[in-house]
């Protein structure tokens, strides 16, 4: 009778055991390149298609066409892009391939850089490139 109870407090907590761990397993962000991470920084690569100064925000197209904003502030950098010296120079580069480094997450990301996305591995808008 005790080896039963036993066996089944067992029993008992190892399913408990493995529930959790599955649960905990499905509440995992998936991978990709255009969903965004729980790190606190991010790499997203795409095409400008619009900036607006007054708001300062940039509009970034993936390669999927979705769009993407980021804010924009004074000590984010440019690096890379002709006559483009600061995030409101952008207003001009339409179409450009940029690699964005930014925090944040949702509708709070803000750039902290802005490259020449030539830069970056094709597909993987999460790291630069080996040199």
């Amino acid at each position: 009778m005790i080896r039963k109870i036993a066996k089944m407090f067992l029993a008992v907590g190892f399913a408990c055991s493995v529930s959790l761990w599955v649960a905990a397993a499905q509440e995992a962000p998936a991978s990709s390149a255009t969903k965004e991470t729980t790190h606190h920084h991010n790499w997203f690569v795409g095409t400008i298609d619009s900036v607006d100064k007054d708001a300062g925000t940039v509009v970034v197209k993936a390669a999927d066409g979705t769009k993407h904003t980021f804010k924009y502030t004074g000590d984010t950098s440019v690096k890379g892009i002709e006559d483009a010296a600061k995030a409101t120079d952008l207003a001009t580069k339409k179409g450009t391939k940029v690699a964005i480094h930014y925090t944040g997450k949702g509708a709070d990301k803000t750039a902290d850089s802005i490259e020449d996305a030539g830069k970056y591995v094709a597909g993987d808008e999460k790291k630069p490139a080996q040199k």
